[in-house]
């Protein structure tokens, strides 16, 4: 495996690994960033879910592995997941993918009052639509759904590899 492939491998394997909540020294909960992404692009928004979008093929792939988004950035959208579920705990004693969507909604209102949440729910957001709008090879829109849904024609010609 070159150090390219044995890279992203490894990066990848850490994304999917799990996010302890703490207080404290107390485990408050254990969950992942796939499975709390996949909810809040529902959340934020229902149409691409309903699309079958794959947001989080998009995110792995064309952000957290693009290099020209800074390593700053990454990291303050992987940590705004852990800051998201910490939030969920704080207010309802259970991780964001455990609450019922009344409460999730509530928790995005609250987190988006702060700095920090307003500035990653947009970043959010703007990433859940990228993948609804991006070429299929950027793995999001990949059976160009999105752009059937807008009744959009794609460029040609499509992009033979991603611009990453």
């Amino acid at each position: 495996m070159n150090t390219l492939h044995r890279r992203k491998f490894l990066q990848l394997g850490l994304l999917s690994s799990a996010i302890f909540v703490m207080q404290g020294c107390e485990l408050k909960g254990i969950t992942t960033m796939r499975s709390t992404i996949e909810l809040l692009q529902r959340d934020l928004f229902e149409k691409s879910h309903t699309l079958n979008i794959k947001t989080t093929h998009y995110f792995y792939n064309s952000v957290l592995g693009h290099s020209r988004i800074s390593q700053e950035e990454k990291k303050f959208l992987k940590n705004g997941v852990s800051w998201l579920n910490e939030a969920a705990q704080e207010q309802y004693k259970l991780l964001y993918v455990k609450l019922p969507r009344h409460h999730r909604e509530h928790v995005l209102q609250t987190i988006s009052q702060s700095q920090w949440g307003e500035e990653w729910l947009s970043k959010m957001l703007g990433y859940i639509l990228e993948a609804t709008l991006s070429d299929p090879i950027y793995l999001g829109n990949t059976n160009e759904n999105g752009w059937k849904w807008l009744e959009f024609q794609g460029g040609v010609p499509h992009p033979k590899e991603p611009y990453l």
